[in-house]
């Protein structure tokens, strides 16, 4: 789920906990708060 958009950069919200997630490569994104992770197959399905 998309929450912002600062400049040309998309920042996402984690499922799990709500924080701000980071993209750790294309199709990868971490949550640095609750360890969750998102990738190329939730791609299309959730973000």
């Amino acid at each position: 789920m998309q929450v912002k958009n600062a400049g040309d950069e998309q920042t996402y919200a984690c499922l799990v906990c709500g924080h701000a997630m980071f993209k750790m490569q294309a199709c990868h994104l971490k949550c640095p708060n609750c360890g969750a992770e998102m990738d190329c197959s939730d791609k299309g399905f959730i973000w």
